[in-house]
């Protein structure tokens, strides 16, 4: 994994020199600034290398709504757009790169023989399973071995019945099928049925099974019976059974992951007043790695910096997508009262041109309507036709309404005649019951919006009424 970040770190330095010849047009001063400038010279050159021109046309949509510019400004703002959003994901994405790469290094540098001592809980603790990667001619093992936390030695144990021996057959076998086919290790001291029970194995063929029940496939050449004697103590009282177990043969690789099992067993078993368990490298000619919760790490990072990369780019878009729609909230808001004072303005013998360079002069503070009304105005004094520039002026606003009006006037000025009025009387009424309907939607997203908070709130108070009833009976 290492060499993958190193790979993406020497690709992401090519990007960078690459992106010279871009660099003058963002540099500035200040580290920060020249940083800032070289991301986005190299995000410029990507978006070159990949032929990505054109920005999608919501993007460009909502540009255009919030920024009253020509079409070639508009242009230069979507590429800024692209520019900054790629330059943010780079800017976070090279972060995490370094972080995982520097995350391989510390675990490079790290001893290997520190990596594979398995801590112990104190006494008390609960007892937890550790993985390891066993390696035997070039395949993998995984095993789970149980790590029993710190315990006092516990020398009596209490009887419960004369049926145990009936109960430990059901468990003796382990993971082995039946008495015939035994090859590995047994179950000999079954918490679930010794309890309070002492108990002692005896073996006739101790080379093959032992009294802890490690069964040494290694040792076992034919089939063989072996026969274990369990003597089972409550004070001066015994009890005596006898079982039989047939021994097959096995292959070599089984016999020494059998072998390394048991070992791994034996030394857990046997450290347990330690609090700390060093793994050997290799047992029995399998190597051995501690598969921990540091595996993988410097990946996971990596992979967190290419999703929280994506993130902050989807986040920008939607960001602007918000203030898009914010901004066709408060035209859609300002309609009656612009096509009111327009309605007005010409009954008073107005020109269309004159009315609505009355409406921008009158403004206070020019907002995102009076400057597309005064960049048409301009367009009109540089020579463009007037109805053409109205017609322009509904399609950039892209709000129906406007458009509507836009277009009405436009046709007005291509026709003459007095039915623009009318037109605009009629709007005038029709504008007010769409700023009621208007208001009512935006009041039923505030509800909606208010309605999640209230359901919080109403948990709330029912944990605080429920949980005093529940904990007094």
């Amino acid at each position: 994994m290492l060499e993958i970040n190193l790979g993406i770190i020497f690709l992401y330095i090519l990007l960078a020199v690459a992106s010279i010849k871009n660099y003058s047009k963002y540099r500035t001063r200040g580290l920060g600034n020249k940083l800032i400038g070289l991301h986005k010279s190299m995000s410029e050159t990507l978006l070159g290398l990949f032929k990505i021109k054109d920005s999608k046309e919501d993007v460009k949509e909502n540009l255009r709504k919030i920024n009253v510019v020509s079409h070639r400004t508009l242009e230069e703002l979507a590429l800024e757009y692209r520019v900054n959003s790629v330059a943010a994901g780079l800017v976070l994405f090279s972060g995490f790169n370094i972080l995982s790469a520097l995350i391989g290094v510390r675990e490079l540098v790290t001893p290997q023989k520190t990596e594979n001592i398995i801590e112990r809980n104190d006494y008390g603790g609960k007892e937890e399973t550790c993985e390891l990667f066993l390696v035997l001619d070039g395949e993998s093992y995984e095993y789970s071995l149980n790590i029993a936390p710190m315990e006092y030695t516990q020398e009596e144990f209490y009887l419960k019945g004369e049926e145990v021996f009936d109960q430990i057959r059901d468990y003796i076998l382990g993971d082995n099928p039946d008495f015939q086919h035994i090859s590995s290790d047994l179950n000999l001291f079954p918490e679930e049925i010794l309890e309070c029970f002492d108990i002692e194995w005896d073996s006739s063929h101790p080379m093959l099974i032992d009294e802890e029940g490690h069964v040494f496939s290694d040792n076992i050449i034919r089939k063989e019976t072996v026969t274990l004697r369990a003597n089972l103590f409550y004070g001066e009282y015994c009890l005596s059974k006898e079982y039989s177990f047939v021994m097959q043969p096995v292959n070599d690789t089984k016999k020494n992951l059998s072998k390394a099992f048991q070992t791994l067993e034996n030394m857990e078993a046997n450290s347990r007043n330690q609090k700390f368990i060093e793994i050997p490298d290799d047992l029995h000619g399998v190597k051995i790695e501690l598969k921990t919760n540091k595996e993988y790490a410097e990946l996971k990072v990596l992979f967190l910096g290419v999703a929280v990369s994506f993130l902050i780019v989807m986040l920008q878009k939607e960001k602007l997508m918000s203030k898009g729609k914010e901004r066709d909230n408060m035209l859609s808001g300002l309609y009656p009262s612009f096509v009111n004072k327009l309605w007005l303005l010409l009954g008073a013998g107005m020109t269309i041109k004159k009315a609505l360079f009355q409406i921008v002069s009158e403004a206070e503070e020019k907002g995102i309507l009076q400057r597309e009304i005064e960049y048409s105005l301009n367009q009109i004094d540089t020579g463009l036709d007037e109805g053409l520039a109205y017609e322009e002026l509904g399609r950039r606003i892209n709000i129906p309404m406007y458009t509507r009006l836009m277009n009405q006037i436009s046709h007005h000025l291509k026709r003459g005649g007095n039915d623009l009025l009318k037109y605009m009387e009629e709007e005038v009424k029709t504008s007010y019951n769409v700023r009621k309907e208007f208001a009512r939607r935006l009041g039923e997203e505030a509800s909606t919006k208010l309605l999640f908070p209230m359901i919080v709130l109403m948990a709330i108070v029912m944990v605080i009424v429920i949980v005093p009833a529940v904990t007094g009976f």
